[in-house]
Parts: structure tokens; C-alpha cells; sequence
């Protein structure tokens, strides 16, 4: 059964292919519904992704408490990344609470 949600925390893990790579800096998420934006940019500096088998568990939280983003059950969601560098892969947890 689908329920309503309300995004509060984005999590998310960035690796790069080598040590040699830049680091993404300043990252924006936004949320968007319906293919428009739908909440302002959370920003983190994402300035300690890992690479090989170095600093794989690295975590950077986006704080979305404070933004306008509750979505009815079946609403499609989507999410924007906008890192100052190149950013390379991301694995990212979305989390929330039923309203």
C-alpha cells in the first residue's frame, strides 16, 4: 500500500576512480515533483569522497527538514545534483516519514 511521504535526510556516499581525482566541493541536491523544482538547494561540501579502498564509508547528510517536500503516494520524485567538480559515482539513501 502507498503511503505520503515527507523527505527529511538525504543521504549520500561519492567514490572516485583514483586519489588523483578532484573532489566534487560544494554539492546541491534539490528536490523536484512533477518535473519542477520543488524545494531550494540543500548544500554540502562533499570534500572527502574515497577512492580504491579508501574512505568508502564516507557520509554526507543533506538536511531537508526545513523545505517545502511532502509527496502523495504515486507522485514521482526526483532529486538534482549539482556538484561544483566533477563528481563520479554516488549511492544515495533517501529517507523520510509517512504523513
Amino acid at each position: 500500500m502507498p503511503y505520503d511521504l515527507k523527505i527529511n535526510t538525504i543521504y549520500v556516499n561519492h567514490n572516485r576512480s583514483t586519489s588523483g581525482n578532484a573532489q566534487p566541493g560544494n554539492t546541491d541536491i534539490q528536490l523536484y515533483k512533477g518535473g519542477s523544482a520543488y524545494s531550494s538547494d540543500v548544500t554540502v561540501n562533499i570534500s572527502g569522497s574515497g577512492y580504491d579502498a579508501v574512505d568508502h564509508a564516507v557520509v554526507y547528510t543533506f538536511d531537508f527538514t526545513g523545505e517545502t517536500n511532502t509527496y502523495s503516494a504515486g507522485e514521482v520524485m526526483a532529486i538534482s545534483l549539482d556538484p561544483t567538480s566533477t563528481a563520479y559515482w554516488f549511492a544515495i539513501t533517501i529517507c523520510g516519514e509517512y504523513v
